[in-house]
């Protein structure tokens, strides 16, 4: 059995639906379309077991993230005139904790493909964030990269009390409801971080959870960790 076909079936078996699995050589990260099921996995030369960790993150959206919840969720952000891309990049990086946590749950044996997997990033520096100025993090990127590489002590990301306490209650969300009411204070937490620091990161944010005006290196690096959009 060849490595396509396993790993579709394992993807397959944790979602507990016939979801399609698409290997693409051209994309830059891995996502699951909460609406049309299907699964893309980029073809990087990883290991089995940070493919797998992809795939079980992947999944973990089909399992507990809401399409039509999520969908209303955008919808609501538009028609309060708030700048989509950073309004989705706000929910993406606290869904990602949560689901990762709930899969987590679900399936321990997941447990160490996560720290692996995470740890084999860092290692292989696939993703160059050995290039990351700590200090070009907006507010969304310090959260990402907590619940990717911190939660682990993988990574050291310098958080102010107001920054960890808002980590501690993302840490803490159990529904899509409280990912929503949580993106809400995000966005206001990033928006007037930018003001203070007279930036414009929010406004300027792609569907990646990096973004904005920082160097190039650095957006790439944090969108391909929106793994799960």
């Amino acid at each position: 059995m060849n490595n396509t076909t396993s790993t579709t079936l394992f993807a397959k078996a944790l979602a507990t639906e016939n979801i399609f699995v698409s290997f693409d050589s051209n994309a830059k990260t891995a996502t699951f379309d909460v609406q049309s099921r299907v699964l893309i996995i980029p073809d990087w030369k990883v290991t089995d077991t940070l493919r797998d960790m992809i795939v079980a993150h992947e999944v973990a959206h089909a399992l507990f993230t809401p399409a039509d919840q999520l969908l209303s969720a955008l919808q609501s952000a538009a028609g309060r005139k708030l700048h989509k891309g950073g309004y989705k990049a706000c929910v993406n990086v606290i869904e990602d904790a949560r689901i990762e946590r709930l899969i987590k749950e679900k399936f321990p044996g997941c447990r160490r493909d996560f720290y692996s997997g995470y740890k084999e990033v860092i290692d292989t520096d696939l993703f160059e964030l050995s290039k990351l100025n700590m200090d070009d993090l907006t507010v969304v990127d310090k959260i990402n990269l907590h619940f990717k590489f911190g939660l682990f002590n993988l990574m050291n990301i310098s958080m102010t009390p107001a920054e960890q306490q808002f980590i501690d209650r993302v840490g803490a969300a159990k529904t899509f409801e409280d990912v929503v009411a949580l993106a809400d204070e995000l966005y206001a937490m990033q928006e007037e971080d930018d003001k203070q620091k007279n930036r414009s990161r929010l406004s300027t944010m792609g569907d990646g959870a990096g973004g904005g005006e920082m160097p190039g290196d650095l957006s790439d690096a944090l969108d391909r960790l929106e793994i799960g959009r």
